[in-house]
């Protein structure tokens, strides 16, 4: 009886300090879980490595890192700003004082910001077209069938502006002038990353990319501390 309180014991103890172990962030680097997702992440398997990240956070919820790397996963790879926002806010939760907070903030905003724009877009596109089809269902409802058939007439395009209307039209148009900005990378910074900070979106980040091809070897392999050209948006 003795013994199999002390093996008891034993066993609470253990599996206390395994708990303990997992509440920390010592080990999550060495955990198979969060190796198999950082493997599938370097091969490209987004979709795979977001599946490993989570399970691995149901064991240690409070890994700031696990939700660094999903924050990212889900802003520069899945373009799902909602959740990156989610994930980000969780990193600086539960790493108030990391050295990296000030960066994590600002991706935080690029994310908010590319939330706010995508669901601003999604609901104009929505009430831009149910309004279209309301007021066609009601002119064609209200009109005689003899103005039905004048509109239909009326509805063909004007001829398009002749070659000197075209060019004297794209003459007037103002030449702006080309304001090259400068960003520095940091540590972890991707070219979508730096996109969504300066742009708001990380789909410009090929315009980064084209404008630093003779100092970058490729579109993923960037150094801390160098400089890199920001060139202005086309619209700009």
């Amino acid at each position: 009886m003795p013994f199999r309180i002390i093996a008891t014991v034993f066993l609470s103890f253990a599996a206390l300090l395994l708990l303990c172990s997992c509440d920390g962030q010592v080990n999550e680097r060495s955990h198979p879980l969060f190796v198999k997702a950082q493997n599938l992440r370097n091969q490209d398997n987004y979709a795979d490595a977001v599946k490993y990240y989570e399970e691995y956070l149901l064991i240690n919820p409070k890994s700031a890192r696990t939700h660094s790397e999903l924050a990212t996963l889900y802003d520069d790879q899945m373009d799902d700003p909602l959740m990156a926002v989610y994930h980000y806010r969780q990193y600086l939760k539960y790493e108030p004082e990391s050295s990296e907070v000030e960066t994590i903030g600002k991706w935080l905003k690029a994310a908010e910001k590319k939330y706010y724009l995508k669901l601003k877009e999604s609901y104009q596109n929505s009430k831009v077209e149910d309004f279209t089809t309301h007021r066609r269902e009601k002119a064609v409802a209200s009109a005689p069938v003899k103005e039905q058939t004048s509109e239909a007439v009326s509805d063909t395009p004007p001829p398009e502006p002749s070659k000197e209307e075209k060019t004297v039209s794209m003459d007037v148009q103002p030449k702006s002038k080309i304001n090259m900005k400068f960003y520095i990378v940091k540590e972890r910074d991707t070219l979508q990353r730096i996109a969504s900070v300066i742009y708001g979106n990380s789909k410009y980040y090929k315009l980064i990319y084209k404008a630093n091809e003779d100092i970058l070897p490729s579109e993923t392999r960037l150094i801390p501390g160098q400089k890199l050209r920001i060139p202005p948006l086309p619209s700009e």
